[in-house]
């Protein structure tokens, strides 16, 4: 049930669980975005934690008309998100943005092909930027940068 945690963190973290139910701060008919590399695309499978968030707005909230969508790729790295920000993420127009990424950037970097720590670093900031630009609250699950 690791996931179940991690959802409730994600909601908690973006001020939309409080005292186990789903707060207003989502209003009907917005998106919900969640971007990555595998631990995302797994997230959004039969128990992960995009659809626990999910089916816990279908409980709570039937008639919101909220859309939750899982844009999670394995093996991305933050260059990637970068590349597919607009076509993924930004063209849904989403409300809010959760970002779950770094384990590839640090980990492809023990065969040379991770993310330098400035690159690591910048290409978040600009992640952050254009969604906040686009409209949307943005959730960083990652080190902080």
């Amino acid at each position: 049930m690791r996931f179940r945690a991690v959802a409730v963190l994600l909601l908690a973290m973006a001020g939309l669980l409080r005292g186990g139910a789903v707060q207003a701060e989502l209003k009907n008919g917005e998106t919900v975005v969640f971007l990555g590399d595998s631990i995302t695309q797994a997230g959004a499978g039969e128990t992960g934690y995009v659809t626990l968030f999910r089916r816990t707005l279908e409980a709570t909230r039937p008639d919101s008309g909220i859309r939750v969508i899982g844009a999670g790729i394995s093996g991305n790295r933050v260059p990637d998100l970068q590349q597919r920000l607009d076509r993924d993420v930004l063209s849904h127009k989403p409300s809010v943005v959760v970002i779950y990424i770094g384990i590839n950037d640090v980990w492809h970097s023990k065969n040379g092909r991770g993310t330098p720590a400035d690159a690591y670093e910048s290409g978040l900031r600009e992640l952050v930027q254009r969604c906040r630009a686009g409209g949307a609250r943005v959730v960083l699950c990652t080190r902080r940068i």
